[in-house]
């Protein structure tokens, strides 16, 4: 009789026999034979589909990729070679959102992709297998598939101070850590693809304080990760991925986070059903007021969507059905770095405190970077032409010169000339710029500005209408500081932040001119949803440094040119520079005036 007070532990040998004694009963009964297709297109044609059908899906592929038009063909051809990519896909400190999200998918269907795209090797939660015979599995498919499997991760990788494992969280049939595993599977696999936040980025697991030390996948191994951020990313944005490495054979262009510039190049804001609302002036103040009815902009009531780069709002989730700010809660920006520290409390907008977890908004080699410049900046500027004689003649060379005295210059030195690549040229008197915005969109605006500011709107209303032009940036400050009815200029309320970010500007060029327009509406909209003076202004200068690196790396691909030098004062202020900095490309050499 066995002794129930003092029972035996069944070895580890006994317990994989088991487990394969169960396994080969199972087996038994049921007939598993392998996928007969050998390729994508040999799938099609077997499921009764044509070349024709193969064509339209290529186009719908290349446009959700946002691949050039004369790549169809490339995707076609592409497409009739796929074959079933294997896959091994890790669950570590994760709560399995993003494997729910993946099998929501509707086009292509979860069966789709599990039949004729992917050969899913290795997932704990759709897998029959568990336990030694689990972790045999993902031996195998290991050694199997050595240097042609896709490694993707879900879940941030917890590790301990000094990255001392003595007492980290083990799992598994023989007790392994989340890092030994994914040391193991990454040594080896064709293409790493962190899913989700958690591994993008370290997720609210390494949120502050991180009591596990949790990181991202790209902080514990040294090969390359694309990030798919989101808590959790589309559907969409996991398959999309995945397939354009399957029709390219290398991975998507990325951004500064590593992230598929196909996916994550556009803020959320700017493709934001609810943009409208907030172009005029319309925000709800508290969930279930008159303006939420009605279906108004969520900024005043923690909305980051000006902040947060994602698709979402194109692409929805649960195959379409909606997504966040359709529901009617703002944007809480998951698909960012740290957004648990950055982007708190989730239901007050950014403004002028400090984040929690001393966070940053840009890399601390940006900040290093911008206080070198400061220390070496002269304290008056020469003409940029007179720079360029002396130091450039013979180089060509874009430049910028941006200075409170200078005038303001965006151009192209070449053969000893200076051509202007954009116009600066604007009025400076306030009522005039103000009644100016009084066209389209901005006349219900300004009726809501009036109504926020009936001082300030009298005021404007009653000054001289003379008109002065001018072709100097510092200029437009002066004149959103009127418009906006501040006391202190610009710079100087700038100069008082101490927040993550300052307020999103817009900044557009209109035929080849600067134009003032759409930096002043947005200003007004966010100065009508109780933005604070001095992150509003912040943002004024963070933005236009961000607008005039993107401008001027286009300018780059335009004349084959990878050198800039900056000329003027405005180099001294700190958000320019961090907004400049923080997102030029590293292709280009930038030269400052010392």
């Amino acid at each position: 009789m066995q002794d129930l007070e003092n029972p035996q532990r069944p070895s580890t040998q006994e317990i994989k026999d088991y487990y394969h004694s169960i396994t080969e009963k199972i087996s038994d009964k049921l007939e598993f034979e392998e996928h007969p297709y050998k390729d994508f297109y040999s799938a099609l044609l077997e499921k009764g589909f044509d070349k024709t059908y193969l064509q339209k899906y290529a186009t719908l592929m290349s446009n959700a990729l946002k691949t050039p038009k004369n790549d169809v063909n490339v995707v076609i051809k592409n497409l009739e070679k796929l074959y079933k990519m294997p896959v091994i896909w890790l669950h570590i400190a994760e709560c399995t959102g993003c494997s729910e999200s993946l099998l929501r998918t509707e086009e292509p269907s979860i069966e789709s992709v599990l039949f004729d795209y992917l050969s899913l090797e290795y997932h704990e939660t759709l897998m029959v297998s568990s336990g030694f015979l689990a972790e045999e599995t993902l031996e195998q498919a290991i050694e199997k598939y050595k240097n042609h499997y896709v490694l993707i991760v879900e879940g941030a990788i917890p590790t301990h101070e000094n990255d001392n494992l003595e007492n980290a969280f083990t799992s598994g049939a023989y007790a392994t850590t989340g890092l030994e595993m994914i040391k193991k599977a990454s040594e080896h696999a064709m293409v790493i693809l962190a899913i989700g936040t958690c591994s993008s980025f370290g997720g609210v697991q390494s949120a502050y304080p991180n009591p596990t030390h949790s990181k991202a996948l790209s902080e514990v191994i040294t090969k390359e990760v694309i990030n798919i951020a989101g808590c959790p990313p589309s559907e969409k944005n996991i398959i999309g991925s995945i397939l354009y490495f399957l029709i390219f054979g290398k991975a998507p262009s990325v951004d500064r986070f590593n992230r598929p510039l196909w996916a994550f190049s556009q803020r959320v804001h700017d493709i934001c059903n609810r943009r409208g609302a907030f172009d005029v002036g319309e925000f709800v103040e508290s969930f279930g007021d008159e303006n939420a009815i009605k279906g108004a902009c969520l900024y005043m009531v923690g909305c980051k969507g000006p902040h947060v780069f994602n698709n979402c709002a194109k692409m929805r989730f649960n195959q379409k059905t909606s997504w966040p700010i359709q529901a009617g809660h703002g944007c809480i920006g998951c698909s960012e770095p740290h957004f648990w520290d950055t982007f708190a409390p989730l239901e007050t907008p950014l403004g002028n405190f400090k984040p929690i977890g001393n966070r940053y908004a840009y890399p601390l080699t940006t900040y290093h970077q911008v206080s070198k410049i400061l220390e070496t900046l002269p304290l008056s500027f020469k003409p940029l032409l007179e720079t360029l004689k002396e130091n450039y003649q013979y180089e060509k060379i874009l430049c910028l010169q941006i200075d409170s005295i200078l005038p303001t210059i965006c151009g192209l030195y070449e053969n000893e000339t200076l051509n202007s690549c954009f116009k600066v040229e604007f009025e400076t008197n306030p009522r005039l710029v103000y009644e100016s915005l009084n066209k389209g969109s901005g006349k219900k605006l300004l009726i809501n500005y009036e109504k926020k500011f009936p001082k300030l709107h009298d005021y404007l209303s009653h000054l001289e209408p003379i008109s002065k032009l001018s072709n100097n940036l510092f200029d437009f400050l002066e004149v959103v500081k009127n418009i906006l009815g501040y006391e202190k200029d610009l710079l100087s309320l700038a100069r008082e932040f101490v927040g993550f970010q300052g307020a999103k500007i817009d900044y557009k060029i209109s035929k080849d001119t600067f134009d003032i327009a759409r930096p002043l509406k947005v200003g007004m909209s966010f100065a009508i949803a109780k933005v604070d003076t001095i992150t509003l202004s912040y943002g004024f200068l963070e933005f236009l440094g961000e607008f005039l690196a993107s401008y001027f790396y286009q300018l780059s691909q335009d004349f084959g040119v990878n050198q800039i030098l900056v000329n003027g004062n405005i180099l001294k202020e700190k958000a320019f520079l961090l907004g400049f900095l923080g997102h030029i490309s590293s292709n280009l050499k930038i030269d400052f005036v010392k």
